[in-house]
């Protein structure tokens, strides 16, 4: 019970809200992640999507204009390392999630 009211203060949600909230995504065979996991894993998400746009946006001026400059080549390194730094954070949040064991 202890850990009940203590997940739920963590949630900031009353412990029946958290006892129902489980048994429902236990049922729809989801996850309940604590909310700021989830903002974490949500923002994460977006900024993938936007490196992807980006790296679209090289790729597509690159495509029409035959060639590529210094400065285009940089920028898209620099993207991609920065979607390498994201996907580095979200397998470090993914292996924290598992269980012990």
């Amino acid at each position: 019970m202890q850990l009940l009211v203590a997940q739920a203060r963590q949630a900031s949600v009353k412990p029946t809200t958290l006892l129902r909230d489980a048994a429902l995504a236990y049922f729809k065979q989801q996850f309940l992640l604590p909310p700021q996991l989830e903002d974490i894993l949500l923002g994460l998400l977006q900024e993938t999507r936007r490196i992807g746009t980006n790296l679209n946006q090289i790729a597509a001026k690159a495509n029409a204009l035959q060639r590529t400059t210094w400065g285009e080549l940089h920028r898209a390194r620099k993207i991609i390392s920065g979607l390498d730094e994201r996907l580095r954070e979200l397998e470090a949040l993914l292996t924290s999630l598992r269980p012990a064991g």
